[in-house]
């Protein structure tokens, strides 16, 4: 399917755009981007190109909250709340004594011993419902079940070395919450939506955090609608939702280093054959390029700030088209003369 037709924003750039999608496969319909260069005069700086939405629709920004939660770590750190040496035992209770021994840093440059996803039965036994159709949440589950999968897929083996992970991601927002005393929805718009976002900016642990008017899925990259799906305690791993406008907000903000936390921006360790990791920002070896893309039930999402370039993206589709890499790639040559 291509591109709604009710376009809004640069004439230019949504010209750009539909020519680029025309030639990618996948599903494609409601989608947002917003490309800012702090090299353009003032009024040309943020350019917007929005396909079946307005730029205040919010979409769920899936793994790309994982860098918010990175600033939040590195905020909490410059005001002395926590260290990155703190053990998420010192926060979190009902852990095992080695998972307890896991460190705030090792969390945020994933490499803290736990996988992607739970191995717990309970969570493949949902996780096979989900990928057989059944209208079931996949990543829903309490504080007290996302603890249980945290000591039942740990692998001391795994410690020091990457794995990507959801889990410990989610310890991790759990792990300031408690250090701060309160829900991780109510630290991030604290120290990170208020200074840098707006109040239409949301941490989705429940479908009653979202307020129904944005109550609205996504699809598979096939096309197939999807239910709009929460995370529970899972929401530090990928809970946010947001519109374009609040993308705008962000990526300027990092890419001019005014958003808090910026210490989350410098590379910590290696994490791939073209990678190193701040606190989640993927980056090069040069920490010119910032990156994170996401992908939730129905919606996909991509993050990119080159700071050579004074160039920075942001871009949200109701789909998880895998294609969104190849249209920002594109969007980085675009002509903005």
């Amino acid at each position: 399917m291509a591109l709604s037709l009710e376009t809004e924003g640069d004439l230019d750039l949504i010209e750009f755009i539909q020519g680029t999608v025309a030639g990618l496969s996948g599903f494609w319909n409601r989608l947002a981007y917003v490309l800012i260069d702090l090299n353009q005069p003032v009024e040309k700086r943020v350019r917007y190109a929005t396909f079946g939405v307005n730029r205040n629709h919010r979409f769920a920004f899936a793994s790309c909250s994982k860098p918010m939660l990175g600033h939040l770590l590195a905020d909490m750190i410059s005001d002395g709340v926590v260290s990155e040496s703190d053990t998420i035992g010192t926060y979190l209770a009902g852990l095992d004594f080695a998972p307890a021994q896991i460190t705030l840093r090792q969390l945020a440059v994933h490499r803290g011993g736990f996988p992607r996803d739970p191995t717990t039965p309970d969570f493949t036994s949902r996780l096979n419902d989900y990928n057989n159709g059944l209208p079931v949440d996949p990543f829903y589950w309490t504080h007290e079940e996302l603890i249980a999968h945290a000591n039942g897929s740990f692998d001391q083996d795994d410690v020091g070395t990457v794995q990507y992970s959801n889990i410990g991601a989610s310890l991790l927002g759990a792990a300031l919450a408690a250090a701060a005393n309160k829900s991780y929805a109510e630290l991030l718009d604290e120290r990170i939506f208020r200074k840098v976002l707006s109040t239409r900016a949301l941490v989705v642990g429940e479908l009653s955090d979202l307020p129904s008017v944005s109550q609205v899925g996504g699809h598979t990259n096939a096309g197939v609608p999807k239910q709009v799906y929460t995370r529970g305690a899972y929401a530090p791993s990928g809970g946010v939702w947001m519109s374009i406008a609040d993308g705008a907000r962000w990526v300027r903000c990092v890419l001019k280093g005014n958003a808090p936390g910026m210490a989350a921006t410098t590379a910590k360790e290696p994490f791939d054959a073209s990678n190193d990791i701040g606190y989640f920002w993927l980056t090069d070896a040069t920490n010119n390029v910032l990156w994170h893309d996401g992908q939730i039930e129905g919606f996909r999402s991509f993050t990119r700030i080159v700071k050579s370039s004074q160039r920075a993206h942001c871009v949200l589709i109701d789909s998880m088209n895998p294609n969104i890499d190849l249209l920002v790639a594109a969007v980085a040559n675009f002509d903005l003369a």
